[in-house]
C-alpha cells in the first residue's frame, strides 16, 4: 500500500498543519519519492502561502486526486510504480487543463524537457531548483481566482496592520 502522508511530522518540530493555510491558498499536489526533497517542497510552499499535500508515488497521487482537487502538482519523473510522465498524462486526462503541473526532476536534457511538455507538464524544472525560481513558475500557474483572492487578502491584513504605505 503506498504511503501518503498529509501533513506529515517535520523532523523534531511536531507537525505542520494545513489549517494555518489560507482558504484561498493554491493547493499544491507534491509528488516525489524522495522523502527529505517531499518535505523540503512542503515545508517551502507552507510557508509561502500554498496549501501543499505530499504523497510518495505516483499511485498516492491517483487516490489523492480522486479525493481532492488541486490546483497545481509539483511531480518528480523517476518514481516507481508510475513515473511523472504517465502521472502527468493520467492527471490531464482527469483534469484537462484545470491544473498547472510543474516537471522538478533531474534530467536536464533537452529531450527530457520535450518529453515533459509532451506528457502534459507547463514546465520543467531541474534539480536542484532554485526555491525562488519555483515559487515564480507556481505563482504564474496558479489560477487567477485564487491570485486575485490571495491579492486581496495581503491588502487587508496590511490594512488591518495600521501600517500604512506611502508609494512614489
Amino acid at each position: 500500500m503506498p504511503e501518503i502522508c498529509t501533513p506529515f511530522p517535520t523532523r523534531g518540530r511536531g507537525e505542520m498543519s494545513l489549517s494555518a493555510a489560507s482558504a484561498s491558498a493554491p493547493r499544491v499536489l507534491v509528488v516525489d519519492d524522495n522523502r527529505d526533497a517531499a518535505e523540503l517542497l512542503y515545508e517551502l510552499l507552507g510557508l509561502r502561502n500554498f496549501n501543499p499535500t505530499v504523497a510518495y508515488d505516483g499511485v498516492a497521487a491517483l487516490d489523492l486526486m480522486r479525493r481532492h482537487d488541486f490546483d497545481l502538482g509539483v511531480f518528480d519523473i523517476d518514481m516507481p510504480l508510475i513515473d511523472g510522465y504517465e502521472l502527468a498524462r493520467r492527471v490531464r486526462r482527469k483534469v484537462g487543463d484545470g491544473i498547472g503541473l510543474v516537471a522538478l526532476t533531474g534530467y536536464g536534457q533537452p529531450a527530457d524537457r520535450r518529453r515533459a511538455l509532451a506528457a502534459g507538464f507547463d514546465r520543467h524544472l531541474v534539480k536542484p531548483v532554485q526555491p525562488a525560481k519555483l515559487l515564480e513558475v507556481l505563482v504564474e500557474l496558479t489560477p487567477d481566482d485564487l491570485a486575485d483572492a490571495d491579492d486581496s487578502a495581503d491588502r487587508d491584513e496590511a490594512a488591518d496592520d495600521g501600517d500604512s504605505a506611502t508609494t512614489h
